[in-house]
This record gives C-alpha cells, structure tokens and sequence, in this order.
C-alpha cells in the first residue's frame, strides 16, 4: 500500500533555507517588485479580481478570436481598477500584475480561480484576526491537497 504524503507547515530559518538551497534537486526563486504606493485590503482585491475575471469571460466568449493580451488590453480599458493592478499608471508601480495575468489567462482554470479566491479568503481572515498566518496556512495546504487531478 502506497502512503500518503504529509503535509507539514514549518517556518524556515535563514540556516534551514541556505541547507536547502545546497540541495541541487531543490529550487528556489527570489522574487522582485515594485512597492505599490498603497496595499490594497484583501477585500478590495478580491472584488477588482472578480470584475477582472467576469470582463475576461465576457470578453473571451464575445471574441473567441482574440488573444489574452488583446483581451488584457480591453479590460485595462474598461477598469481604472484593473488597469492599476497590472501595469504602472501615473508613475504608480502595478498592484498585483501577475495575479491580473493569472485571472486573464487562457491557462488558467475556474478551479484555479475559485482556488485564489479561496487564498484571498483565507488572507482576508488574517488581516481581520480570525486567523493566525500558521492556521491560514494549513487551511490552504489541506484544501489544496483535497484537488483532484483534472483529467486531460
């Protein structure tokens, strides 16, 4: 019989991360951004998300043609919102491009959707003290290994 693999949340030390980067079957990515001029409440991104998100479905069945940055294009457009989250605007770095560019991906899913808003619902509760950043954390682990494969 086959065991489950487990699922263990842990904080990584500055010691324990440089073990595992030695490791050369691990991979690591340092991740650079601009600081938006304002954080955005969780809130708040959620619902520019899901304006973002009923645009592109929109937009995609209208235009079947149309490629995501011709569809991009258009909602950037349409919402000052979303124009703001994913390209500078006024000098302003972008508050969330990749989370616009998941959103207003051909690749991308409604699963993957419903799973980031499930993200932003979690973080939302932890901005609101409902939930410490270690429980948050091992409520999106036990959801995320709850997802069934799809089949292709």
């Amino acid at each position: 019989m086959e065991k489950e693999p487990t699922t263990e949340v842990a904080k990584l030390t500055d010691e324990k991360i440089e073990e595992l980067k030695r490791n050369p079957q691990n991979t690591f990515y340092d991740v650079k951004y601009d600081t938006p001029a304002r954080i955005l409440p969780v809130a708040e991104v959620k619902q520019v998300l899901g304006v973002i998100r009923n645009l592109y479905t929109t937009l995609r069945a209208d235009h079947p043609t149309w490629d995501d940055d011709k569809i991009r294009d258009q909602i950037k457009e349409k919402s000052l919102a979303a124009k703001r989250m994913s390209t500078k605007v006024n000098g302003e770095p972008a508050t969330h491009p990749r989370l616009f560019l998941l959103v207003t991906s051909h690749d991308s899913t409604e699963e993957d959707f419903q799973t980031l808003n499930y993200m932003l619902h979690l973080r939302e509760r932890e901005e609101k003290g409902d939930l410490k950043e270690e429980e948050s954390r091992a409520h999106l682990f036990q959801h995320l290994s709850n997802i069934k494969p799809s089949e292709e």
